[in-house]
């Protein structure tokens, strides 16, 4: 057994957990490391495939040791603990399935899988709880950025009638459909941008993505709304909120802009008016 580590920043980390379980490594710790960055433990069976895999990342600062006798794969799994999300959800990874959920909180699973989004990360949190402030019984939402599809689950379970999500990654297509599936969730996903969808119109959508796509993207999703719709979007950093918020502001139809933050991460909620 060996661990790869990596050093990345806080915007790369879930992308690269997301490569790093792809390409079939036991486990996964992640924590503080220096000057800001995220330090990633991959526990790799041999040295060979985690030299390979070191080889995929060349600006992490990659190091390669051999592991101890411990058991790393239950710890990197101890590492994924229950959380309680907002007001009204509680999230719990597949193997936590004893776990007391607290009364008057809805239950999601953790999608500890290969598609980005498991509910641990703060962007992901945020968007759960913007949800919580927005009318999504009887709606149909789409995700752009579906990732493991946590997100169209949690709009499931607060009563929306169509789900429907698109990703460019085809690994986050499969898992994401299978996540849903084991989650008895009606879905439609498709590969690609948000152009993959067109030129259906949604109630409610979604965008877990980061800053630059969002902006790049932002003219593409409000025309994806119905009108008087809403939008959600998350993985913006604090430093970027401003440019977004600036962004929002300049659009036709918008009617009020909410925002939210958690760690280093913000969280913007937009109505329209007919658009």
């Amino acid at each position: 057994m060996n661990v790869l580590r990596l050093e990345v920043s806080a915007t790369e980390a879930d992308f690269v957990v997301a490569e790093l379980y792809e390409a079939g490594v036991l486990g996964i710790t992640e924590s503080g490391g220096a000057d800001g960055l995220v330090l990633l433990e991959a526990y790799v069976a041999n040295r060979r495939d985690a030299e390979s895999l070191a080889g995929r990342f060349p600006e992490a600062n990659a190091s390669i040791e051999p592991a101890d006798e411990r058991d790393w794969v239950a710890h990197a799994r101890a590492q994924w603990q229950p959380v309680a999300v907002g007001d009204r959800f509680f999230l719990a990874p597949d193997w936590h399935s004893d776990v007391a959920v607290p009364e008057g909180r809805i239950f999601i699973p953790m999608p500890a899988g290969q598609g980005f989004g498991s509910g641990a990360h703060e962007s992901t949190q945020l968007g759960l709880s913007a949800l919580e402030h927005t009318a999504v019984e009887g709606a149909s939402v789409l995700d752009v950025g579906t990732g493991s599809g946590i997100l169209l689950n949690a709009c499931h379970l607060l009563g929306a009638e169509t789900l429907v999500g698109c990703d460019t990654d085809p690994v986050a297509i499969e898992a994401a459909g299978e996540y849903l599936r084991n989650q008895a969730a009606p879905h439609s996903l498709y590969l690609g941008s948000i152009e993959a969808v067109r030129p259906r119109r949604f109630h409610l959508v979604l965008a877990n993505l980061n800053a630059t796509l969002i902006l790049n993207l932002l003219e593409d999703l409000f025309a994806a709304l119905q009108p008087h719709g809403r939008l959600i979007l998350s993985g913006i950093l604090r430093e970027e909120q401003d440019v977004i918020h600036r962004a929002l502001g300049a659009t036709p139809g918008v009617t009020r802009i909410y925002h939210s933050a958690q760690g280093d991460w913000v969280n913007f909620r937009v109505t329209t008016s007919v658009h």
